[in-house]
């Protein structure tokens, strides 16, 4: 049997488990639906992974790392809300703990990605860098000497609700308007383009069977000269690039390192690069880069490592 730690990642809309060996090889792993309907549902979720997991003759799980979206406290192993709907508090860490008797971890999911980027990626070079996921919502965190800045409320690091248009009519669900997550997330260019349909302008794109235009749909209809994917892409591109300015101004970090499936498009990372402000750009010695690790996979090994270094300690 080889040991191995076992990252449960918890998205919005996909839950995966992971485990990884001591060289971080992955041992195992499976991806399902999420269910953050009740307390319970997510839990179930989780534990169906975990046992299926333990159920691996080759492996010997020794400790469990969560990643969730949402406020959480790593201290703790705390998860505040698991939605806009749900906002009780659960002692994520301490329930696995008690089922499974064995040591147990949570943290935020873009905290782990971060973790992840500090001890996997840019990190080893820089202890001064800010993470940037753009995804289905857009957040990140700030490292400063090699520390992720977690804040008071465990929420530091939303970016996404940065105003970057004081001329926007949509309202954010955090009450304000003109963030750039409105416009320049995978959820908002979805928006975007329901609204220009809407509207009547001619377009290829569609509505798919869960209400969304999706990033791939936009980006293939981009590649085909589609006007309303052009005005999606740039609003969307202008704004990442707008925030990333935003950020080296206010923080003064000595790279910007970017993540998610958003970007992971190479086309649209083309996009952000080419609207970079030149003169907030020379203030960042290396520069903004895409993640070379696997934005898959980015969460959970983080997770996993954050889990690894607390049995160190």
């Amino acid at each position: 049997m080889t040991r191995a730690i076992l990252a449960i990642d918890v998205g919005e809309t996909r839950t995966m488990a992971c485990a990884f060996s001591a060289t971080d090889e992955v041992l195992f792993q499976k991806l399902v639906a999420s269910d953050l309907t009740s307390r319970a549902n997510a839990f179930r979720v989780m534990t169906d992974l975990i046992d299926e997991a333990q159920q691996v003759k080759e492996l010997d799980i020794t400790a469990i790392a969560v990643d969730a979206v949402g406020q959480v406290d790593p201290a703790s192993g705390t998860w505040f809300g698991m939605s806009s709907l749900i906002k009780d508090n659960i002692p994520l860490a301490a329930m696995l703990q008690e089922r499974y008797q064995l040591p147990c971890f949570a943290l935020n999911k873009v905290y782990a990605a971060a973790f992840a980027e500090l001890t996997h990626g840019i990190g080893q070079d820089s202890p001064n860098f800010v993470y940037l996921d753009v995804a289905t919502h857009i957040a990140g965190r700030v490292v400063n000497h090699g520390r992720i800045i977690n804040g008071t409320h465990q929420y530091a690091g939303e970016f996404g609700h940065t105003v970057v248009d004081f001329n926007s009519p949509i309202q954010c669900t955090c009450g304000r308007y003109g963030c750039v997550e409105t416009f320049a997330s995978a959820t908002g260019m979805s928006n975007v383009a329901k609204r220009l349909i809407d509207q009547g302008e001619r377009t290829v794109l569609q509505v798919d069977d869960t209400g969304c235009v999706t990033m791939k749909q936009i980006m293939s209809a981009l590649s085909d000269g589609d006007a309303v994917a052009e005005m999606v892409v740039e609003q969307a591109s202008r704004g990442i690039a707008t925030l990333i300015a935003n950020l080296i101004r206010a923080i003064n970090p000595a790279a910007v390192v970017v993540g998610g499936y958003v970007v992971e498009n190479s086309t649209f990372a083309l996009r952000v690069t080419d609207h970079l402000d030149p003169e907030a750009m020379r203030l960042v010695d290396d520069g903004v880069t895409r993640t070379k690790l696997d934005w898959r996979l980015m969460a959970a090994l983080g997770a996993m490592t954050y889990a690894q270094q607390q049995l160190k300690k």
